[in-house]
């Protein structure tokens, strides 16, 4: 793990597993990180979509959500980033069956020599279609 200046550094995970129901046509999931460790200095790390073209799911990228990465930045002491990762969903006119895809924290951008992503370095995300 990295050391950082004044003490150990910190871990970055996700966390929980996401089931979504998808009920109209603009659902946006939102999905956070968390770190533990020492908090004292600011982190940004970057997410990224692994769906069915990457073996992160069955979810189709364009089919069943949008193209989506970023990043995560947690201010300075806190233990939950700023804001959270948005995917928008995309709800078709007919049923389909459960579809899943991952969000995975990909690396760390700010504060590398502080901070390092620990193993539930992803959450997978549960698409349910609510049309019956």
């Amino acid at each position: 793990m990295p050391a950082a200046q004044g003490g150990e550094g910190c871990e970055i995970f996700m966390t929980k597993r996401h089931v979504y129901a998808i009920e109209r046509k603009h659902d946006v999931v939102e999905v956070w990180a968390s770190r533990t460790g020492n908090c004292c200095q600011a982190v940004r790390v970057h997410w990224r979509i692994a769906g069915s073209d990457d073996g992160g799911g069955t979810a189709v990228e364009g089919l069943h959500y949008k193209k989506s990465s970023g990043e995560l930045f947690f201010p300075a002491g806190s233990t939950v980033c700023a804001h959270p990762a948005c995917v928008p969903l995309i709800d078709s006119e007919f049923w389909e069956p459960v579809r899943e895809f991952a969000v995975v924290l990909d690396k760390v951008v700010l504060g590398e020599d502080h901070a390092h992503i620990g193993k539930l370095s992803c959450t997978v995300v549960t698409i349910v279609d609510a049309d019956l």
